[in-house]
């Protein structure tokens, strides 16, 4: 008898335990994520509204309308032309870039390593060999059977980007729309100036009367204020936007008389 009450009393613990089981499994199943729908994967299209992401490829395909480069050369090229290696991370420098590739603009070629001569296994104080291991060390010298020296790879193979037929006339194009669709964008224009070697006189026209436009749009917004300190920031901005077309006058005067200086008689 009291063994059949300590079997029943074990039978009632184990269904015990499965009950509290089944009672959790509900809370683990709402718990566990469920894989979400991916979203589409974002293409860049050089015809979409300007942005920053498209301001970064523009200035790319600029870049590379020099030379081919690598990586890290088209970041510090970024950061010196531009001002932009601080806000640009290589976490969003090269996804840009394999969107680029993508969609034929520019192309990859992998770099040759680079080859670096091994120790020299001969030692221009070694004249001799003195038969024995013990007696080189002693004496410093190495046997003149020695292997030659051979070259090893220090570094993996870099890849180059390179701009591509297409890359270069989209550059051309979107960058001399990009001079009339923005050019009150002080980021824009700062690329519209790096790059304006690419334009022809027309273009640069364009450039120029569009962005002065939009300087004295800009300026005639300013508000007055009787705020001592708005006042003082308000005359800055006006300055600054002053001195800014009068340089592109400057600009654009030096260029009509190259154009009439060099057009045929």
């Amino acid at each position: 008898m009291v063994a059949l009450y300590a079997i029943l009393s074990e039978l009632l613990a184990f269904l015990n335990v499965i009950v509290n089981y089944l009672r959790v499994i509900p809370t683990y199943l709402r718990v566990i994520p469920t894989r979400r729908e991916e979203s589409p994967k974002y293409t860049l299209d050089i015809s979409m509204r300007y942005t920053d992401e498209l301001m970064l490829a523009l200035s790319i395909l600029g870049l590379l309308m020099g030379d081919p480069l690598h990586g890290y050369q088209i970041r510090k090229q970024l950061g010196e032309l531009l001002g932009l290696s601080g806000a640009i991370s290589y976490g969003s420098l090269y996804p840009t870039l394999a969107k680029l590739h993508r969609q034929g603009f520019i192309e990859t070629t992998l770099s040759a390593p680079a080859l670096k001569s091994s120790p020299s296994k001969t030692s221009l104080n070694s004249v001799f060999s003195t038969g024995s291991l013990s007696g080189d060390i002693a004496f410093g010298s190495k046997s003149p059977f020695s292997r030659p020296t051979a070259l090893i790879n220090t570094r993996k193979n870099k890849k180059v980007y390179t701009i591509t037929e297409k890359g270069m006339s989209t550059f051309k194009e979107k960058l001399v729309a990009s001079y009339v669709d923005h050019a009150d964008d002080d980021k824009a224009f700062v690329a519209h100036l790096a790059f304006l070697n690419y334009a022809n006189d027309d273009e640069t026209t364009i450039f120029l009367d569009r962005r002065i436009s939009a300087l004295r749009s800009r300026l005639s917004r300013i508000p007055t204020s009787d705020n001592h300190a708005l006042k003082l920031w308000h005359d800055v901005e006006r300055e600054y936007i002053e001195n800014q077309i009068a340089f592109l006058r400057d600009m654009s005067e030096g260029l009509n008389e190259t154009t009439l200086t060099t057009r045929p008689t």
